[in-house]
């Protein structure tokens, strides 16, 4: 292939200078492989500029490669944070739970109502319906305990 393009990029120069000559019989073909590094010294001119793209693709390519691996270490990162934030509503939810099995209902702690039915009480509240309506709410839940 080597030897196809040197006899390519030969007979573009032959032609640019305006002379004709004729083609030259290829020295015959070895038996032995090309060395495996080859490089774009080698080639010839005019796929000089192929290279040259291929090169800038394979930057290019290289550069969105590391991006992506930056987006996916982020990724994975948000994915660790959601799945310990999921764990410990799951141990929230179960404690809830729990507490509702022993309970049979959620209850409001008896200071906290206390709290509440004094706050709430009509007294404080010229006697509003409002007032009315929940302190009498707040004492039936104390008396359901």
């Amino acid at each position: 292939m080597i030897q196809q393009c040197f006899e390519f990029c030969s007979h573009e120069k032959s032609a640019e200078k305006g002379k004709s000559t004729p083609a030259k019989r290829p020295p015959k073909r070895s038996t032995r492989k090309p060395p495996a590094n080859t490089t774009a010294a080698n080639h010839c001119p005019a796929d000089g500029k192929k290279i040259k793209e291929l090169q800038a693709s394979v930057k290019s390519l290289q550069a969105d490669k590391q991006a992506l691996v930056r987006s996916l270490e982020a990724s994975r990162t948000r994915v660790k944070y959601f799945e310990s934030e999921v764990a410990s509503l799951q141990r929230q939810n179960a404690l809830l739970w729990a507490k509702k099995e022993v309970t049979g209902k959620y209850s409001i702690p008896p200071d906290m109502l206390n709290r509440l039915i004094r706050l709430s009480h009509p007294d404080r509240h010229g006697n509003s319906p409002a007032s009315n309506e929940a302190t009498a709410w707040l004492l039936a839940q104390r008396q359901k305990k």
